[in-house]
């Protein structure tokens, strides 16, 4: 599933995505030490591998960072 708005674009040798995201859907990391994402958290979207299409390195407001997939975000409604 693809989210109208995120699209990776090269910078510096890294991909980078709009940064600003809402959380549509709840996810946990199965890797040790998980970030929890809930639904309507915000998140600053870091940068996407292309090694691993649809996945975002993202930061939560509580400064928890990790890996999460790309379609449980939405841009903000401003």
């Amino acid at each position: 599933m693809a989210i109208v708005g995120f699209g990776c674009s090269p910078n510096n040798g890294r991909y980078h995505l709009s940064n600003a995201a809402v959380v549509i859907r709840n996810y946990t990391s199965t890797f040790p030490d998980p970030i929890l994402i809930t639904k309507n958290d915000t998140a600053v979207i870091s940068h996407c591998d292309l090694e691993y299409p649809g996945w975002v390195l993202i930061t939560l407001t509580s400064g928890k960072a990790g890996w999460a997939p790309q379609q449980i975000f939405s841009p903000p409604q401003f």
